[in-house]
């Protein structure tokens, strides 16, 4: 039992280290704003989460403006990760 439980601890911990080097790949196709904007909203990086106004305050931007950054970016990742699913079935 002893050697399960830490198989799967490290199997979770890799997984964990595969993810957040996939997000931050996706990450560096975005501008710095659109970075910040994720990395706040879903608190990564070292960032807690934030709402969409407290994300506005801190950029000095509106909260309208914060959620069309954080759309444009998701769609933006959505679609490198579909050109990057078409290379692969190629």
């Amino acid at each position: 039992h002893r050697v399960d439980r830490r198989q799967r601890q490290m199997c979770i911990r890799d997984r964990n280290i595969d993810n957040n080097k996939r997000i931050a790949q996706y990450l560096s196709y975005l501008n710095e704003r659109q970075q910040r904007v994720l990395m706040m909203i879903y608190g990564l990086n070292n960032y807690h989460e934030h709402s969409l106004i407290q994300c506005g305050r801190e950029l000095k931007i509106s909260r309208e403006r914060v959620r069309q950054i954080h759309l444009e970016s998701l769609k933006k990742i959505k679609k490198i990760i579909e050109q990057q699913a078409i290379k692969i079935a190629a």
